[in-house]
């Protein structure tokens, strides 16, 4: 056998060794994709997100009407201290300026808890909408012959669709 003919078979053997490793691969991925190991995880971070967005809904509604009524306390105190001035009483000492100063630096602090809570389930949200558009990406090229099912596809136009909903308003 010439040497031409040798390295055209060796050539041959490794091509196929390369697409029966693609095969394979591609068969693990595809396992994974279909084990109930996989559809659990799904399920959980389904779960996490829905929590994530509730609890992200939630402080934000709390939190305006925390901040708002307390913001509605300020202004009659304010508008308290001020028709006393106005009449020509004094307060007598600073302590309500101080207990006004006190206030507004808690009202502050309270506003940027909610805020880092709100934007800590945000961007797990985010991320995890994220992870499903991947997931997404992976059937489209692993196994696209589950788009056959319909619920695969509303599954995916979901993700889709609220992924880009959920960046375009943010």
């Amino acid at each position: 056998m010439s040497d031409i003919n040798r390295n055209v078979i060796e050539m041959e053997c490794f091509y196929e060794r390369k697409i029966n490793e693609n095969k394979t691969w591609r068969k693990k991925i595809e396992k994974f994709l279909e084990s109930h190991l996989f559809h659990k995880l799904v399920v959980l971070f389904v779960v996490i997100a829905c929590l994530c967005f509730s609890l992200e809904f939630t402080l934000d509604s709390i939190e305006k009407i925390f901040i708002t009524n307390h913001e509605i306390k300020l202004n009659e105190l304010n508008q308290t201290l001020i028709q006393h001035d106005s009449h020509g009483h004094h307060h007598g000492s600073n302590v309500t300026d101080h207990n006004h100063h006190s206030s507004k630096h808690d009202n502050h602090q309270a506003h940027l808890i909610f805020h880092v809570l709100e934007m800590i389930f945000k961007y797990t949200s985010i991320t995890i909408l994220g992870m499903f558009v991947v997931e997404f990406i992976v059937k489209l090229i692993f196994t696209p012959r589950v788009f056959i099912k319909v619920w695969e596809i509303l599954d995916a136009l979901v993700v889709v669709i609220s992924f880009g909903l959920n960046n375009i308003f943010d």
